[in-house]
C-alpha cells in the first residue's frame, strides 16, 4: 500500500525522534509490512525506511541506548551510547550491481510465485566486492562533491554499508576477506567504515586505530 505525502512526512518525523533501537526497528518493520515489498521498492521518497531498518539493527548490535534518523539533510542517522556519546553515520546499501528489486517484486507479484534462489544466483566474492565498491564509491563521490562546495559532512561522520547479498554460507569467509579492500575508495572521506552483513557489524576501517 503506497503512503501519502502526509504519511511519509509523519513517518519520517517519528523515526527522527530518539528512541530505543528495538522501538525504531519495530516501527520500520511495521512500515515495511504496511507498504509491502512492491511499493517499498517502487515508491519514491521511502529510502528513509530502509535506513531506519538498517540503522536500528546496527544500533542494537552495537549496544547503543538510542538511535534516530537525523532530521537534517545529512548525515542519515545517529546512535547514542551510555555516557551521552553520539556517533553520526551515513548509510548506504550494497547490493548486486545491476539488480532492480522494484522490478523483481513487480514480476514476482504478477507471477504469483515465491522467490527462488537457485545455486547459480548465490552471491560470489566477486559480486560482493563489486557491490561494496559501488556503494563506497557512491558515498565517496557525494563526500567529495559536498567538500568541493564547502558544505562537507559534519566532522566525524562515519559510514555504514548494509551488505544485502545472499550466499547461503557458500562463500562466507571469502566474502569477508573482500571487505577492507572493497571500501578503500571511501577511506579518505570517512574516519570509520562499518559493514553490516547477516546481522553482524564489522568495523573494516578506522583511521584512529
Amino acid at each position: 500500500m503506497r503512503l501519502t505525502r502526509d504519511e511519509i512526512q509523519a513517518s519520517r518525523k517519528l523515526l527522527s525522534q530518539w528512541q530505543r533501537p528495538a522501538d525504531m526497528r519495530l516501527a520500520a518493520d511495521k512500515l515495511m509490512d504496511q507498504l509491502g515489498s512492491e511499493d517499498l521498492f517502487n515508491q519514491s521518497g521511502l529510502e528513509f525506511v530502509l535506513e531506519a531498518s538498517a540503522g536500528s539493527e546496527f544500533a542494537e548490535k552495537r549496544g547503543a541506548l538510542s538511535v534516530r534518523l537525523v532530521p537534517a539533510d545529512r548525515p542519515d542517522c545517529e546512535l547514542m551510547f551510555s555516557g551521552g556519546g553520539v556517533e553520526a553515520f551515513e548509510i548506504v546499501e550494497a547490493d548486486i550491481v545491476g539488480r532492480k528489486r522494484g522490478l523483481e517484486y513487480k514480476e514476482q507479484v504478477a507471477s504469483g510465485k515465491a522467490t527462488d534462489w537457485p545455486i547459480e544466483e548465490w552471491a560470489t566474492p566477486q559480486q560482493a566486492r563489486q557491490a561494496l565498491q559501488a556503494a563506497a564509491g557512491t558515498k565517496a563521490a557525494k563526500a567529495r562533491d559536498l567538500a568541493s562546495k564547502s558544505i562537507p559532512y559534519p566532522s566525524g561522520t562515519k559510514l555504514l554499508i548494509y551488505l544485502n547479498i545472499y550466499d547461503f554460507g557458500a562463500h562466507h569467509d571469502a566474502i569477508k576477506n573482500e571487505f577492507a579492500a572493497s571500501v578503500e575508495i571511501a577511506t579518505a572521506w570517512f574516519p570509520t567504515i562499518w559493514i553490516f552483513w547477516k546481522g553482524v557489524a564489522y568495523r573494516v576501517f578506522d583511521r584512529l586505530r
